[in-house]
């Protein structure tokens, strides 16, 4: 749930910002592109990220998104066309068993939100149970946690997916109902610590294509907060990197949407 102080910023914030079709579907597109570099590879996911190699300019001009390039860094369009290219010249195994590694806690990555803040876990992890539940995302069971980073970047997907699909029906209603729950999703759990695993990432010996990848799910995360008109990313490290055992509930999209 919000903080009193959440409320209070938003409540004093501009009105959000109301992207274009085309920038909802691209930015769609892009969470769901970070969330293929995150997830184990398959023969569908390689086919995404060879489309996002060779496409991620387009994809991020459709998207309404600043391609300037930061104090350090590529610009974006190249930060994705480059961890593509990385994850692209693994071998399927290799990167699997890598990302299966360096998701767990005993490396300090740990790749899920209770491993980077620090509130009550059995909190965390309901409210978070409680987005799903409420937009059609089912439990599947002990193999994923509600926190993980992979899990995160679909719903966010899923959100704008399914404002698409408010304003395509002509309903206003559901469709700021969506949009402010995209915007607490974000301040509430993705936007508090998806910057962090890159930071860790820097300081710890993760592969190179690892390191590329989570640049790029915090540069793509960041522009769409900015044009989304959310607050940034939290650079507050809160945990200490030794995680917890993985839960009993997971998390899937219900029907596939992606």
């Amino acid at each position: 749930m919000l903080t009193i102080e959440q409320r209070h910023l938003k409540a004093n914030r501009a009105p959000l910002p109301r992207p274009s079709d085309t920038q909802i579907l691209a930015r769609a597109d892009l969470l769901f592109a970070v969330r293929d570099l995150v997830s184990p590879p398959s023969p569908a996911s390689r086919d995404k990220l060879e489309d996002l190699a060779a496409e991620a300019g387009e994809l991020v001009a459709a998207a309404g998104l600043d391609d300037a390039a930061p104090a350090s860094g590529l610009p974006l369009s190249e930060s994705l066309a480059q961890a593509a290219q990385d994850a692209l010249a693994q071998p399927d195994g290799e990167r699997a068993a890598e990302l299966l590694t360096w998701s767990a806690a005993a490396t300090g990555l740990d790749l899920c939100e209770c491993a980077y803040v620090r509130r009550d876990r059995g909190a965390i992890l309901g409210d978070i149970a409680g987005f799903y539940a409420a937009f059609g995302v089912r439990t599947v069971g002990a193999e994923t946690r509600p926190d993980e980073l992979v899990r995160e970047l679909e719903f966010l997907a899923l959100l704008h997916m399914l404002r698409m699909r408010a304003r395509g029906e002509g309903d206003v209603d559901a469709e700021s109902v969506v949009a402010e729950a995209a915007d607490d999703f974000w301040t509430e759990h993705l936007g508090a610590w998806v910057a962090l695993p890159a930071a860790r990432g820097d300081i710890l010996p993760v592969p190179t294509w690892l390191n590329a990848t989570l640049h790029a799910v915090r540069q793509v995360c960041a522009a769409v907060a900015m044009s989304s008109g959310w607050s940034p990313p939290s650079w507050d490290d809160q945990g200490e990197g030794d995680g917890v055992a993985p839960d009993d509930v997971g998390c899937a999209i219900d029907g596939g949407v992606n």
